[in-house]
């Protein structure tokens, strides 16, 4: 399943991080909207990865348990919405 959003990212010291509102505040000098390439790979044995690699970043990922769980935290994080991956 692939998707791509648009997000607020905070650059890091080799990393990033979805900004927050003390990020906006605080260092807006490192705070850009990028475009993050999202993608959830897995199986139900192994579990599942939630794939987020913005525009000039880094890859990063976390793992579920379940599909749902992945979707559900891209969609909290990120605002995707089910109808949204492809």
């Amino acid at each position: 399943m692939e998707s791509t959003v648009t997000a607020r990212i905070r650059t890091l010291k080799g990393g990033w991080k979805v900004a927050d509102d003390d990020d906006e505040a605080n260092y807006p000098q490192y705070v850009s909207e990028r475009e993050v390439e999202l993608v959830i790979e897995g199986n139900p044995k192994s579990g599942y990865h939630l794939v987020m690699t913005p525009d000039g970043c880094f890859t990063a990922d976390a793992h579920y348990s379940t599909v749902e769980d992945a979707l559900g935290d891209a969609q909290e994080v990120f605002g995707v919405l089910p109808e949204d991956w492809r």
